[in-house]
């Protein structure tokens, strides 16, 4: 069966943009294309104005042209080896020290590509322009204008280099890499154009009779193209339900979706064909892979070869302000037609699920160290005090979580601990009395 070509295009773009090569790649094109206008632009007479201007900054001879150009050329090449020496420290560091899945995300640093971009269009720019200075008919031709112009991009590489060495000097830093994951994950998290969204439970139990359609493709189930889908429902007057949420692994042959009446195989097809599968993960598809980086991040600082516990409390702040978002947003996603009808609803992890599933390793990790602790205490009283999520949470999981909390490291803090988390769990209880919920005191 064949699939839509958007398949393939997104697959493509994601292989790409993840990719450090993307952008230099693109740059190297265009520095082509610019030498060869800015030699077809030598004999123009708005040339001929400009160098008469530029008479001081341009070159004179076939030697001294290839010589300039050579210097520049040697140089960068030295630039660019040593910068992405640079970027390789970098990308072990990060993985040693943080986590592997934070990898992909210093290779698609914007201005890591630039900077590379701009040192592989300098030197193919001036390759071309060696290439082509040398004796003709008239005498010998040296495209001046063009070697000018080289040689900005030459200047412009060195201060690139300056502010790759400060760049490169920042991206190391621990900080700065947990709050990247947070800006992406935040930003997927928010971008999500839902018509409205509806409680779990309703939901499930309103789909339980409907018909299963198994799924066609194994793999990271990356999105589907919930526009067409909602079309294509109006178009066959069915509903949707999708049960698997973004970011899980699919096997070939396991119920994908649910549809509210038996449709024909063909129709069947045509829906299967705006599902996309992928092998690999990343934080602009799915947030709660964000998520789950930041949670790894705070796991690896917490254990005995790194013992970073600021590192873990650092990151717990900012799935805080995540999980806070998140709440906002609880329930399945719902998307109408035109004629505000929903078509389509897809199943999203719950918040007690993604707190617990990612909370556990750092509860685990940091139950002796009593400040992690109150962080992650203090994490849930920030949920339950915020004005924005009132309503929106549901206490008795979250006073579930919080026994769990308090179970966990019951046995690992004594005296004094005892009574500072008991200062939190005070600010806690307030909060969860008026639903009949109270957590323990540690004793």
């Amino acid at each position: 069966m064949l699939k839509r070509p958007y398949q393939y295009i997104r697959k493509t773009y994601l292989a790409l943009t993840n990719s450090i090569i993307f952008i230099p790649s693109l740059m190297a094109i265009f520095s082509i294309g610019l030498s060869v206008f800015m030699m077809s632009f030598e004999d123009s007479e708005l040339s001929t104005k400009i160098k008469e201007n530029l008479d001081f900054a341009l070159v004179t001879g076939a030697d001294n042209a290839r010589f300039a150009l050579n210097a520049f050329i040697g140089g960068i090449i030295s630039l660019m080896v040593f910068n992405f020496s640079m970027v390789m420290v970098v990308l072990n560091q990060a993985a040693t020290a943080f986590s592997p899945r934070v990898v992909p995300g210093v290779l698609t640093n914007k201005s890591y590509q630039i900077v590379l971009g701009t040192y592989l269009g300098t030197i193919l720019y001036c390759l071309l322009l060696i290439v082509n200075i040398g004796k003709t008919e008239e005498g010998i031709y040296i495209p001046q204008l063009s070697i000018f112009v080289g040689m900005c991009f030459g200047v412009l590489s060195l201060v690139l280099f300056i502010y790759f060495i400060h760049s490169i000097s920042r991206s190391v830093q621990v900080d700065n890499i947990i709050l990247m994951v947070y800006n992406k994950t935040f930003n997927e998290l928010k971008s999500k154009k839902v018509s409205k969204y509806q409680d779990y439970q309703s939901v499930f139990n309103k789909v339980s009779d409907w018909h299963t359609i198994i799924s066609n493709q194994s793999g990271y189930f990356r999105e589907c193209n919930r526009k067409k889908l909602v079309k294509l429902a109006k178009k066959y007057d069915i509903e949707l339900f999708v049960n698997l949420e973004e970011g899980s692994f699919m096997v070939i042959g396991t119920p994908l979706l649910k549809v509210n009446k038996e449709i024909s195989q063909e129709k069947v097809d045509e829906i299967l064909e705006e599902f996309v599968f992928y092998d690999n993960e990343y934080i602009q598809d799915n947030y709660v892979y964000g998520i789950k980086q930041l949670s790894e991040i705070a796991t690896k600082a917490l254990s005995p070869g790194i013992n970073d516990p600021e590192t873990a409390i650092r990151t717990i702040n900012y799935m805080t302000l995540i999980f806070i978002e998140k709440a906002l947003r609880e329930g399945v996603y719902c998307y109408a037609d035109k004629e505000e009808k929903i078509r389509l609803w897809e199943e999203t992890y719950p918040l007690y699920d993604l707190m617990y599933r990612y909370i556990s390793p750092i509860l685990y990790y940091g139950k002796a160290d009593v400040m992690v602790m109150d962080r992650l205490f203090s994490m849930v009283e920030f949920l339950l005090s915020a004005k924005r999520t009132k309503g929106k949470l549901d206490i008795a999981k979250i006073n579930a979580l919080l026994l769990e909390f308090q179970s966990t490291i019951e046995g690992n803090i004594k005296g004094e601990q005892k009574n500072y988390l008991n200062k939190t769990l005070v600010r806690i209880n307030l909060l969860l009395s008026p639903s009949g919920f109270q957590v323990p005191f540690f004793e």
